[in-house]
């Protein structure tokens, strides 16, 4: 991985092989060690060890059912796929708790981003990051193409930043990165309903040695049908053009070469099921 590292990184060197050592977890031991976290999001609270405990049931319960299970082999080091699937599910969670906000919140523009802040999040990353590994193999759940993402500056101090330089931030070339595990849509309108200041058009998705996504399907791995993609953790675009009608800042990003393996080993992470995953 050392050919990875360079101004490419810049922005999370301090997260090099972050993965390589996280515990090995079950999704209710990862939601067990993700309530934790003392740092979280302003206003938000995390929930009694009784709730999340039947969040994490209902989401499990839900994974069981689900038609992903198939793409997966049995077991991932031991641990039964249902687990995989069901920490998926879990990410796209707003109600009746948003536990991505707490398991991307280090890694975010206002995050430290150091492997001292996810100690309480490394299991349910490991989670996801080795399902999108999974998921983005399988022609079912492959996503290849143009997406968007829309973001609020409303009491982002970090963000409202960038929208007030937008063209200095957002400058054609500047290469921005999505550190921590980012849900995007395929659909503008929805994006545009989620923006506040700020959109994302990621092009090249997939397109030559640059990472596909992995499609969130309804009843499937996601509780919302809003035509969601999540793409691996880091993602890395290269601005190619930047625009301002009236009060939204449009940053047009062609996407870059995978950079996963930045976080973990393949090897690793796969394990002894790595063979019987699709090519």
């Amino acid at each position: 991985r050392n050919n990875l590292l360079g101004e490419f990184f810049a922005p999370i060197l301090s997260l090099q092989g972050v993965l390589d050592d996280a515990p090995r977890a079950t999704l209710p031991e990862a939601v067990a060690e993700l309530s934790k976290a003392t740092t979280l999001p302003e206003g938000l609270v995390m929930p009694s060890a009784k709730r999340l405990a039947g969040i994490c049931e209902g989401v499990m319960e839900t994974a069981a059912s689900s038609p992903a299970r198939s793409v997966f082999p049995a077991t991932i080091d031991g641990i039964a796929n249902v687990h995989f699937v069901g920490a998926m599910i879990l990410y796209t969670m707003e109600s009746p708790f948003p536990f991505y906000a707490i398991l991307t919140f280090p890694l975010n523009v206002k995050g430290v981003r150091k492997v001292s802040s996810l100690t309480h999040q490394l299991p349910l990353l490991r989670l996801i990051c080795i399902a999108w590994k999974v998921l983005v193999r399988a022609p079912l759940y492959r996503f290849e193409g143009v997406a968007y993402r829309g973001l609020s500056i409303t009491g982002n101090e970090a963000l409202k930043e960038k929208y007030d330089d937008y063209a200095t931030e957002f400058a054609v070339g500047r290469k921005i990165t999505f550190a921590a595990p980012t849900s995007m849509t395929t659909n503008s309108a929805i994006a545009a309903s989620f923006t506040r200041g700020i959109q994302f058009v990621i092009q090249g998705i997939g397109a030559g040695d640059a990472p596909a996504g992995v499609l969130l399907k309804k009843d499937d791995i996601s509780l919302y049908d809003e035509e969601e993609v999540m793409m691996h953790a880091p993602c890395v675009g290269e601005v190619v053009a930047v625009t301002k009608p009236e009060s939204t800042v449009i940053v047009v990003m062609k996407l870059l070469r995978s950079s996963m393996a930045y976080l973990f080993d393949d090897a690793f992470a796969m394990g002894d099921a790595a063979a019987a995953l699709p090519p």
